[in-house]
């Protein structure tokens, strides 16, 4: 078990992937955070993330909560909430805390917001 994870942390520090999105500084951000098994769960969430719009927001003066929808499915939606001082973000959909990858209804808001790199609360510890 320890040589597998010496393996995969010798692999994602040797060489580099090609960026193929147009979020081209978020993707960079992640191939530098993750491990290439978890850069590849990503990269779905990527594009996942193009399919999803903001269609509303309640706002308090430390808290935006974000209502997203995906494209075509409006009886769905997902609230993501951004704390402002920290830029911590939450989903309603909890794949952050079961998977360990933020979601495409958060790299939705982190593209709204045009933040290019990954906050640390989206990184989870091994």
């Amino acid at each position: 078990m320890r040589f597998k994870e010496t393996k995969v942390d010798y692999d994602s520090l040797n060489g580099t992937l090609v960026l193929q999105s147009p979020l081209s500084a978020l993707e960079k951000s992640a191939c530098l955070t993750y491990t290439r098994e978890v850069f590849k769960l990503f990269l779905g969430v990527l594009s996942q993330a193009g399919s999803c719009t903001i269609v509303g927001c309640n706002a308090t003066p430390s808290l935006y909560i974000y209502v997203v929808n995906k494209f075509g499915h409006r009886d769905k939606q997902w609230h993501v909430s951004v704390h402002i001082e920290t830029l911590e973000m939450k989903c309603s959909c909890l794949k952050i805390e079961s998977v360990g990858i933020p979601c495409g209804h958060i790299v939705a808001v982190m593209v709204f917001f045009d933040i290019e790199e990954l906050s640390n609360n989206l990184i989870l510890l091994r």
